[in-house]
Order: C-alpha cells, then sequence, then structure tokens
C-alpha cells in the first residue's frame, strides 16, 4: 500500500517567483527550492503530475540549492 500523500496544486507563476534548480530523487520525484516561498516543491511526475509544498522547519529559512541522496534524503542550503 502506497503511503498516504497530501498533494495542493498551484499557479507557480502567482506564489514562487524565485524558483532555484531542480534535482532528481532516486524514486522519481523532482524536487525545487523555492526561495521566495519559504518552501520545497516536490513534483510527482506519474501517473499524472502533482506537486506537494514542503514546509521547511525554520520559517525564516530561504532554499537555494537542493541534492538528493541514495536515500531520497533532501538537502538544502539556505541563502543569506
Amino acid at each position: 500500500m502506497a503511503p498516504a500523500l497530501r498533494v495542493a496544486s498551484f499557479d507557480l507563476a502567482a506564489g514562487f517567483l524565485l524558483t532555484e534548480g531542480i534535482v532528481p530523487a532516486p524514486d522519481g520525484t523532482l524536487w525545487v527550492a523555492l526561495l521566495g516561498a519559504y518552501r520545497l516543491l516536490r513534483i510527482h511526475p506519474d501517473p499524472q503530475p502533482a506537486f506537494e509544498s514542503v514546509e521547511l522547519p525554520d520559517s525564516a529559512s530561504r532554499p537555494r540549492r537542493l541534492a538528493v541522496d541514495a536515500d531520497g534524503v533532501v538537502w538544502y542550503t539556505d541563502y543569506p
């Protein structure tokens, strides 16, 4: 059974003007840093594209660069 997933769709042009990079994860999802929104965006491409907004632990975070390791752990750096 697949784990429960909370999916939200939104207009990227309206809410997230400062996207930074895109990185693939081992499970086939894509991750995007949303500098202007203080969160990450996870894109599930199959079977239909779905977007998941992931809130960061620190509301002052400004994620910029991302990396995903072999276990699927997402690492990010903050923009000063």
